[in-house]
């Protein structure tokens, strides 16, 4: 494995030299089995983007709160699944897969493409990742690829990285 990240990095060009350098004691401690430190620059900054994605979930329903009556507001049923997910009864990401499948019905696109990046934002959980992909394949919900893959890199990190000391 190392010979071929070592191949990558030659060929690779100036920043995957420079990232691997960054990264480098990072992949020595995993193929040694030894924890990752929580004040590593990456380590910590993912901890806190999955912090943050938590915080975002808790405060979804205030936010549709604060939408309602106005141009972002959730329709009767978003808001009924919003109330679902704030109670831990259903994902984020079943929502997601609702949005991506246009099942709801927003009073416009960019309520639509608001409350797609914003639940993005807020998923954290192996659960959601259905629904990030559904709406990474959705071409009118680009303006929340970025928030989803930004998911998918926690959602891995928190389930499947490294361990953390």
């Amino acid at each position: 494995m190392e010979n071929y990240i070592a191949k990558a990095v030659k060929y690779g060009g100036q920043t995957l030299r420079t990232g691997f350098k960054e990264f480098k004691p990072s992949f020595d401690a995993i193929r040694k089995g030894k924890p990752l430190s929580k004040t590593e620059k990456y380590v910590n900054r993912l901890l806190s983007e999955y912090e943050q994605a938590g915080n975002k979930r808790e405060s979804l329903l205030k936010l549709s709160n604060r939408y309602e009556k106005k141009e972002k507001e959730l329709c009767a049923e978003a808001r009924a699944d919003l109330m679902q997910v704030f109670d831990e009864e259903k994902s984020v990401g079943k929502m997601l897969v609702r949005l991506a499948e246009n099942e709801y019905t927003f009073s416009n696109e960019s309520s639509r493409t608001y409350w797609a990046r914003t639940l993005c934002e807020a998923a954290s959980e192996i659960e959601d990742a259905q629904g990030l992909l559904a709406i990474l394949k959705s071409p009118e919900l680009s303006v929340a690829y970025t928030a989803a893959r930004k998911a998918f890199r926690i959602i891995d990190f928190i389930n499947y990285g490294p361990k953390i000391e």
